[in-house]
């Protein structure tokens, strides 16, 4: 048993590469699904070396093997995940720097691509996008 940030980092990814090794089970099993990803979401905020990678990594890998049940109603849910992710996507990016961003935004991507229906994959396009559209349009002025 031992103690401190460092060794939390080790086990922490660890457990999330074995997650992402196994999108079969992911995919059967809603619920974990959703938390394994709202743990990578804590990740992206924690500041030791190396774990914000990972998180970000891990949610594209994740992505790619799972997109569909991102962006489908779940039972029990009010909304797809997606929507839920957009809708907090200043606060989940906060901590990250440009080249972790671009490989979140990859994994919404991969999300948003599943959706079947042209007008609700534009309208979270838009919702993908208006963050960084404000940025711009903030430092121009």
């Amino acid at each position: 048993m031992k103690r401190g940030k460092p060794n939390k980092a080790v086990v922490a990814s660890n457990i999330m590469y074995t997650v992402g090794q196994y999108p079969r089970f992911l995919r059967a099993h809603w619920k974990f699904l959703k938390t394994v990803v709202m743990k990578l979401f804590e990740f992206m905020h924690e500041t030791h070396e190396g774990v914000q990678d990972m998180a970000c990594d891990t949610i594209l890998k994740i992505s790619n093997k799972c997109r569909k049940h991102f962006s489908v109603l779940q039972a029990g849910e009010s909304t797809p995940f997606v929507n839920e992710i957009l809708s907090t996507l200043p606060r989940i990016i906060s901590d990250l720097s440009n080249g972790q961003v671009q490989v979140f935004y990859e994994a919404l991507g991969q999300m948003i691509q599943s959706e079947t229906t042209r007008e609700v994959q534009s309208n979270l396009i838009a919702q993908l996008f208006a963050t960084p559209n404000a940025m711009v349009n903030f430092t121009r002025y």
